[in-house]
């Protein structure tokens, strides 16, 4: 655990390079950097890095994060407690031009981070699941206009907190780690999960039902993890 007067350093750390555009990143090639609040600071189990919104820049073909070389802040953290448990989770708008490549867009923003933090992290044992949440857990709901759209087009980088997500959203990132742990070819209790997801979606049912499921994951998750 982090210390009170680490805490404050690493906070104080965090706001500055803020200041110049850190944090959450965004995969859209006409959107600018946008305003941002205070990065969600709480204790070394709440961090999230979800604030400032970034340019995917089109080079050669593929794409780059805009700001990589102004991600050392993440990578030093992530590096220093390499035992946390990291998400990386990409969103999109509502707008239905996005909605029609929603899973592979939103999972696409968040493989290509989880890939570049591994590859500056340089340590295989860190944990950093990318999971695509298509448009269900916006930054802010019901946006009307461009700027609004261009902050939920975005991605996350976060300790895992149980808490943070609810609803359908909650078991998409409860799968996303239970599918990461994983031993290969023990895939008959994933189906089995994402048929009681196929049947919550197909019968609209309330969000509880969903938190259920995804506690119910959650158990079968931390037993790989001990």
């Amino acid at each position: 655990m982090l210390n009170n007067k680490h805490t404050f350093k690493r906070l104080k750390s965090i706001r500055k390079l803020i200041a110049v555009g850190l944090t959450t990143i965004l995969w859209a090639l006409s959107a600018q950097a946008v305003c941002a609040q205070e990065p969600q600071f709480m204790n070394s189990d709440s961090l999230v890095w979800d604030t400032y919104f970034f340019d995917f820049m089109p080079t050669n073909g593929k794409h780059r994060l805009e700001y990589e070389s102004q991600t050392e802040e993440i990578v030093e953290f992530i590096t220093e407690y390499p035992d946390k448990l990291y998400l990386v989770t990409g969103h999109i708008g509502e707008r239905g031009k996005e909605l029609c490549l929603a899973r592979d867009l939103s999972l696409a923003r968040a493989i290509y981070i989880r890939n570049w933090i591994k590859s500056e992290c340089k340590n295989d044992s860190i944990t950093i699941v990318p999971i695509g949440l298509n448009c269900l857990s916006p930054y802010i709901k019901n946006a009307t206009n461009e700027v609004e759209h261009e902050q939920n087009r975005r991605a996350t980088i976060e300790i895992y907190n149980p808490h943070r997500y609810k609803g359908e959203a909650a078991v998409k990132v409860e799968l996303a780690i239970y599918r990461a742990l994983m031993p290969v070819l023990e895939y008959s209790k994933l189906d089995s999960f994402y048929h009681e997801l196929h049947k919550l979606d197909m019968n609209q049912s309330k969000s509880g039902k969903y938190d259920q499921l995804a506690a119910k994951i959650r158990k079968e998750w931390k037993k790989l993890r001990k």
